[in-house]
């Protein structure tokens, strides 16, 4: 399953069978990213601008997911 299928499911609210499986899938790469993170941030950075910039990212993601579901392309 690709990493944005795995998005596009979790945050459509029209989880299958599989529900349980998506959130540990989900939740899985969310710990994977956090300790990707943490291992490639450089030392001069501030706690707060690392969770800053993924919140942002995050926020990115479900915007433009939402266009997409507004223009009919998922």
């Amino acid at each position: 399953m690709h990493l944005i299928d795995l998005i596009i499911q979790f945050f459509s609210r029209k989880f299958g069978k599989d529900k349980k499986t998506n959130f540990i899938q989900f939740f899985t790469l969310g710990l994977f990213g956090s300790v990707a993170v943490i291992t490639y941030v450089p030392k001069g950075i501030d706690l707060i601008t690392v969770i800053s910039a993924i919140i942002i990212f995050w926020m990115i993601l479900y915007v433009i997911f939402r266009l997409f579901q507004y223009f009919k392309i998922l």
